[in-house]
């Protein structure tokens, strides 16, 4: 009894990963971010993401607040210990989801991350909160996770600037190709629409 009791556990962990497995690209496609972004989800897992303060995680397309999001999270994925890579946070919903740009905005890129410590790395791009602007439907913000082929010199500035000139009208497919990370191998995404109280708020503006 106490083996059959082990066997359906074994067997409900196992189905509940495997669920988990297919329900990333099925998000990724049902919210056109496979599209918007040319990206290749078939492979795609699942990456941990939470914001701090207080606790919220990221689930494929929950809706998070400005005050969920106003500060850098934390990530997670299974990772291997002799493997770098890099992280990207973007949106490509700029400035509405409705009439975007031709590009993206990226809110955060860590590279250099260490498969042995999962929360550290070079940020190359400091994390900036999302502010959709007022009057837009919620945007798609969405991490990806891509493992770079060997550790990478972004000393030099040459690969990427840390001023806002260059997070705007840029994409995340180019970017992983100029820097031959190949397709993302996780990701997670969240929905957020301006919070008029909490904005207003933040910027002391009655």
């Amino acid at each position: 009894m106490k083996m059959l009791t082990i066997l359906v556990a074994v067997i409900v962990l196992v189905d509940l990963a495997d669920s988990t497995k297919k329900s990333v690209p099925a998000a990724f496609k049902a919210a056109n971010l496979s599209k918007v972004l040319n990206i290749t989800i078939k492979n795609l897992k699942l990456m941990t993401v939470t914001y701090p303060d207080p606790p919220k995680k990221v689930f494929l397309g929950n809706n998070l607040t400005q005050t969920d999001t106003s500060t850098e999270p934390t990530y997670d994925f299974d990772y291997r210990t002799n493997r770098y890579y890099a992280l990207l946070m973007t949106d490509p919903d700029v400035p509405s989801p409705s009439i975007s740009l031709p590009g993206e905005f990226f809110h955060w890129f860590v590279g250099n991350i260490p498969g042995n410590r999962s929360s550290s790395g070079e940020d190359i791009l400091n994390y900036f909160p999302p502010v959709p602007p007022p009057g837009t439907k919620p945007h798609r913000y969405t991490f990806l996770l891509y493992r770079q082929r060997k550790k990478m010199n972004f000393s030099d500035g040459s690969l990427l600037g840390i001023d806002l000139t260059n997070r705007l009208m840029r994409r995340a497919s180019v970017l992983a190709k100029e820097l031959n990370l190949g397709d993302p191998i996780a990701g997670n995404f969240f929905y957020k629409g301006f919070d008029v109280p909490v904005v207003h708020g933040a910027l002391n503006v009655v």
